[in-house]
């Protein structure tokens, strides 16, 4: 009796086990699962002759599964520097029933934020990139954002994590154009595991610069992960994650950003891993 029991716990914890292997590979990506245009009310002006044309250059190649957050699946085309996010139209709850279960049919549809709490979440990343592309798209790496406009392409074809092909009429999707950037964290991890503390205080310098013309332009992001949220092209820094970025109604201002990102980030991820770097660093 005891062993019988011991094979089917074994058994569960198995399927559970290759349940969260197949999320965490794929996404659970569906293109049924993809927001479309008519589920919200934005526009936006139309691109002119050579922006139009250079969308749709970038949009005339596949993408290719690379991973997912809580709200978008991400792409990266056939030029390796041109990313695709595909905004999801149900979010997943961050909670322990999350980390336990695979967030799978038929499991999925009882772990989703619903109701307001839902589209509090969808309103407010679309504002945020909608904010960003009107605002501050070249610090944002965003190249373009498309809700209900006029699409520079009839299709966006992606290949899934599985191989699989999927032609998504662009006119009904909503997504985002972006360029591709090594995250921050990878940044730093790299400089100072080669001793660079100098690149290190180059680095971040560019970030702070970063938050603080955002900052000039009216926003905010309320999300600082820095270390995950921003990242590097080409030694310039952007925002790769735009999702929490809100118009500043006054109550914040830059050194609580600042504090922020030094104090409750950047200081505690050195004092993790590089720990004998710390005093160099955070006292200079």
């Amino acid at each position: 009796m005891l062993l019988k029991t011991f094979k089917i716990l074994v058994s569960i914890a198995l399927i559970i086990g290759l349940g969260h292997l197949y999320y965490q590979y794929t996404g659970n990506f569906r293109t049924d699962d993809i927001l479309r245009a008519d589920d919200q009310l934005l526009s936006f002006p139309e691109l002119d002759k050579s922006e139009a044309e250079d969308i749709q250059r970038r949009m005339d190649q596949t993408f290719h599964y690379v991973g997912h957050g809580h709200q978008t699946y991400v792409f990266i085309g056939d030029d390796g520097e041109t990313m695709l996010k595909l905004f999801m139209k149900n979010y997943v709850r961050s909670d322990w029933v999350r980390y336990l279960f695979p967030p799978l049919p038929p499991l999925r549809k009882w772990m989703l934020h619903t109701g307001e709490n839902h589209r509090f979440r969808q309103q407010r990343l679309l504002n945020g990139y909608a904010l960003c592309y009107a605002r501050d798209k070249d610090n944002c790496g965003l190249l373009y954002f498309h809700f209900d406009q006029a699409a520079p392409i009839s299709s966006i074809r992606v290949v899934d994590a599985l191989g699989f092909t999927h032609d998504i009429p662009s006119d009904q999707a909503v997504f985002a154009l972006q360029r591709k950037a090594v995250i921050t964290k990878e940044v730093l991890h790299d400089l100072l595991s080669k001793g660079d503390t100098e690149g290190v205080r180059e680095a971040v310098h560019k970030i702070l610069s970063l938050y603080r013309e955002q900052f000039e332009k009216g926003l905010v992001d309320r999300d600082r992960n820095f270390l995950e949220n921003t990242g590097f092209v080409d030694g310039r820094p952007i925002r790769t994650d735009v999702g929490k970025v809100v118009l500043n109604d006054g109550s914040y201002t830059l050194e609580y950003e600042y504090g922020k990102i030094i104090d409750k980030r950047l200081s505690k991820w050195i004092k993790k891993h590089f720990p004998d770097l710390k005093e160099i660093l955070l006292n200079s």
